[in-house]
Parts: structure tokens; sequence; C-alpha cells
């Protein structure tokens, strides 16, 4: 019989697995790995606030910008809800973000 040589690859990794005596106990994380996650996960998503946040901020140097040139107020008062409305709804995802990342590492601990 000829095997297409998938399972068999999958048959020699494990037994090397078994021969360099690293032993999956059940599938459990090391001790450190919640933590780790919890810690890259809030620094990746904190640098994704503070870009949204540069954002908001932008608009507003723009609106500042605008009111020297005597630019239409309801333009003016559009740009600004923008800007409110957008770093309103990243600090609420940002919260959203935190909450769900800290009860999944209080879970996996």
């Amino acid at each position: 019989m000829v095997s297409s040589g998938r399972g068999l690859g999958r048959l020699e990794s494990a037994e090397h697995d078994e021969s360099s005596g690293k032993i999956e106990q059940g599938g459990e994380e090391p001790f450190w790995r919640a933590p780790w996650e919890f810690v890259v996960h809030t620094v990746l998503g904190s640098l994704l606030f503070v870009i949204v946040a540069a954002l908001a901020v932008a608009l507003n140097v723009g609106v500042h910008y605008l009111e020297q040139f005597k630019v239409s107020i309801v333009i003016v008062y559009g740009i600004e809800l923008a800007e409110y409305g957008l770093f309103a709804a990243d600090l609420y995802v940002f919260g959203v973000f935190l909450w769900r990342t800290s009860s999944r590492m209080i879970r996996k601990i």
C-alpha cells in the first residue's frame, strides 16, 4: 500500500516529541501565558487607542485652523461632532476591550 505521507509526518513528529521528553499534560498552558497575553493585548490595544485618539486631536486642531478662516459654523460644528463622537466611541471600545481582556486573563489563571 502506498501512503500519501501526510499522516506519517504527524506520526513522526509525535514520536519526536515523546523521545525528546516533552510531554503535554492535557493541553495545559504554562502559568505565565495568561498574564503575558494580557500584557501584550493591553499594550497593543492601548497603542490602537492612542492612534485613534490622535485622530480626534487632529480633528480638533483642524477645527481651530478652519475657525481662523471664518468657515461656516455648520461645518465647524459638524467636524466637532465627529471629533467628539470618534473620541467617545474610542473610549467606549477601549473600556470594553480592557474589560474583556482582564476577564479572560482572570478565567485562565
